[in-house]
């Protein structure tokens, strides 16, 4: 999914085996259709009738670890959320893999917000089932006051849709670091879900936040880098290039 948030304009596609690259295709959809969101064979259609560049077969999205993964059944679901929460193995031979859900949020000099996610979703689940990335307000949100995305177990994002109360909190005149932690706060507390966020702030402030054993994140500004991945760890690097 990818969301404008200084026009509101919003795009999505879920079932998008047939794109490489399901972000630019969402923002194909947002800037071409009358629909926000396709699914499955009609997003095939459209983009073929639109001439969309970035088709492909769906073999090659199929990596190593996941054939090295093996047949991985609904019945396997639950420990598989289990170990994206905690980062522990999913068996006594596995060493823990990495969730795969990227995401970004990013203003432009003129002051405008976005955000985009994209994710495979946990294995196990149920052909069919439809997550959290591409929903708006629950994988992504963005408007004039801040913008976020998303990590984590989907249903539970969902079900407070985690994206929209984060910038609901800076509509209401917090910052994108409190607006994260209040959220994820009530994630934990009124569900007792897992899951992290990224936000920016209409001032340019950025925000994170998660209640998963780890997550990965970066930030740029003025040239500078920021970057982590447990639980109070940041790391900077100042580049000595004009632009990043």
């Amino acid at each position: 999914m990818i969301m404008d948030g200084h026009t509101l304009g919003y795009g999505a596609v879920t079932s998008g085996r047939h794109f490489r690259n399901p972000i630019s295709f969402s923002k194909f959809i947002m800037e071409k259709a009358d629909h926000c969101v396709f699914c499955g064979d009609g997003a095939l259609k459209f983009a073929e009738k639109e001439e969309f560049p970035g088709i492909c077969d769906p073999k090659e999205l199929i990596t190593q670890n996941a054939i090295n993964r093996g047949n991985v059944t609904y019945k396997d679901y639950p420990m598989y959320v289990q170990h994206h929460c905690s980062g522990t193995p999913v068996n006594e031979t596995q060493i823990p893999e990495t969730h795969d859900t990227v995401s970004a949020v990013a203003m432009d000099a003129e002051g405008h917000l976005a955000c985009a996610t994209s994710t495979g979703g946990i294995p196990g689940k149920l052909k069919g089932r439809i997550g959290d990335a591409p929903l708006i307000g629950c994988g992504g949100y963005a408007n004039k006051e801040g913008g976020a995305t998303t990590t984590g177990h989907g249903e539970a994002l969902m079900k407070i849709t985690l994206a929209r109360e984060v910038v609901y909190n800076m509509e209401n005149g917090q910052n994108a670091q409190e607006s994260a932690e209040k959220a994820v706060k009530k994630l934990g507390d009124s569900i007792k879900g897992s899951g992290g966020v990224i936000a920016i702030d209409k001032n340019g402030k950025f925000g994170i936040d998660f209640n998963t054993k780890v997550m990965v994140w970066a930030s740029i500004k003025d040239n500078t880098l920021e970057f982590g991945m447990e639980k109070n760890e940041r790391g900077e690097n100042i580049s000595e290039t004009e632009q990043l």
